[in-house]
């Protein structure tokens, strides 16, 4: 979950693993005992954000290991929709016949680009109808730039990510050099995109809350005709986010959920 790993990387985490519906692990190498009733309440409240039962926290002590080892070996490659993700330490995978390939690292970003909201918006995306081909693109909160990089790819030009992570933007701008695309990235806001006006194409996987309150800036840039897929959306609130943008004038098209995530796609009439 994309709050507990931000909060985590803040709280000055070794690692984040998260194991989906199954639990989000953190580790630390260096943590004070009398810190770690803090650092727990902290990741809770974190966690609390886009949660359905209140979530739980445990502190174990553990001898020393390859956390970072460990958590390489439980990701492997994923299709998600036309696109084949290949974890960039497994460089020598092949990539089935007609699969669009991705090379990904994480590093300190969210997203090893196997969490269902990332599956479902790569889905949507691969899905389309028209061709991409031209199409100006924005990723709002890029993490590590796995949709530009899918947008790139099927033939999106201009394609724009953004996030408010500095991080994040580092590691999207490697790995879109990693996969020989055309990216622009840079460390910012929705808001700031407004200023090169709306696209045909904006993709935004954020999470509940923050899709919420961007809603204004996210339906803005979107233009007469075009579309945007949203993610991050906790199932339970999914109706909260999806008002809201269409509350701006655009309208629900589809939508899909997974794992107590939803994805959604919504245009904006001509």
């Amino acid at each position: 979950m994309e709050h507990v790993a931000t909060m985590a990387w803040a709280l000055g985490a070794s690692g984040v693993w998260d194991r989906g519906t199954e639990a989000t692990v953190v580790w630390f190498t260096d943590m004070d005992i009398e810190d770690q009733p803090q650092t727990g309440a902290a990741l809770v409240n974190a966690a609390s954000t886009v949660a359905l039962d209140t979530p739980t926290f445990r502190w174990t002590q553990e001898e020393q290991r390859d956390w970072q080892a460990e958590w390489k070996a439980s990701i492997g490659p994923l299709d998600a929709g036309g696109f084949h993700l290949v974890p960039s330490w497994l460089d020598d995978v092949t990539t089935p016949d007609g699969m669009i390939r991705i090379i990904q690292d994480p590093g300190q970003a969210f997203g090893s680009g196997h969490h269902a909201t990332t599956v479902m918006c790569m889905e949507l995306l691969s899905e389309r109808a028209e061709p991409l081909t031209g199409v100006a693109t924005v990723d709002v909160g890029c993490g590590t730039g796995v949709l530009a990089i899918g947008a790139a790819l099927l033939g999106a030009a201009p394609v724009t990510a953004v996030d408010i992570d500095a991080e994040a933007v580092d590691v999207a701008r490697e790995n879109c050099v990693a996969n020989g695309v055309d990216v622009r990235t840079f460390t910012g806001s929705a808001a700031e995109l407004l200023t090169d006006g709306p696209v045909p194409l904006v993709l935004a996987n954020l999470v509940t809350d923050t899709l919420i309150q961007l809603a204004d800036d996210l339906a803005a840039l979107v233009a007469p005709g075009g579309t945007i897929i949203v993610s991050g959306i906790a199932s339970h609130r999914a109706d909260e986010p999806l008002d809201a943008l269409e509350a701006h004038g655009l309208v629900r098209v589809s939508q899909r959920n997974r794992d107590g995530w939803t994805a959604a796609q919504l245009e904006r009439r001509p």
